[in-house]
């Protein structure tokens, strides 16, 4: 019996590649790399050459360097969701990004009958999928690690920490001050 064919599923971020291996209705193997002004696949090497890569991209400043590395890698043309394949979920709202309205499908599909999403990156992003399936909006805000940058950037007297969740929320010095206001503003507490 022959393998199943592979598709190349890809999440294009702002600073962040991640990749996922689809055979039938399981994602196989999944993979993250570095994405500037070229892809740092660090001898990523998937089990089988695809059939087929689509993506989703929040950075459209990459998507030519995506697609070129597809076309160089696996001889192949990318396909972009929103671009060359429509995103099936019905709304109202403008200007809404592929990955909001991906994340709502996902929610739609796994989840009938209304949900809140929300998906923390270097955005972090609220939004509301109606009962009826349908996209009705959301709010977007800094994500724990553009917040900690902006704190230690735009605030004479704070520095930079990382944002990982702290050891209590009410906190008894600075830095871990700061990483609890992340950590609630991003919602991971």
């Amino acid at each position: 019996m022959p393998p199943s064919s592979m598709i190349l599923v890809a999440d294009l971020g702002n600073q962040l590649l991640k990749l996922g291996q689809v055979v039938g209705d399981r994602i196989e193997a999944s993979h993250c790399l570095e994405i500037t002004d070229q892809v740092r696949d660090g001898g990523f090497s998937p089990s089988q050459m695809p059939e087929a890569v689509v993506y989703a991209s929040v950075n459209p400043a990459r998507d030519q360097v995506f697609d070129d590395w597809i076309a160089r890698r696996f001889s192949l043309n990318a396909r972009k969701l929103g671009r060359d394949l429509p995103i099936p979920i019905r709304t109202r709202c403008s200007g809404v990004g592929a990955d909001r309205l991906l994340n709502a499908l996902a929610a739609v599909r796994r989840f009938p009958g209304g949900a809140i999403v929300v998906d923390v990156g270097t955005a972090v992003t609220v939004d509301v999928v109606s009962p009826e399936e349908e996209f009705l909006g959301g709010a977007i805000f800094p994500g724990p690690h553009l917040g900690a940058w902006a704190l230690a950037e735009k605030a004479a007297q704070l520095f930079h920490v990382d944002p990982v969740p702290p050891v209590q929320a009410i906190a008894t010095e600075t830095a871990e001050a700061i990483r609890s206001g992340l950590s609630t503003a991003s919602l991971e507490v």
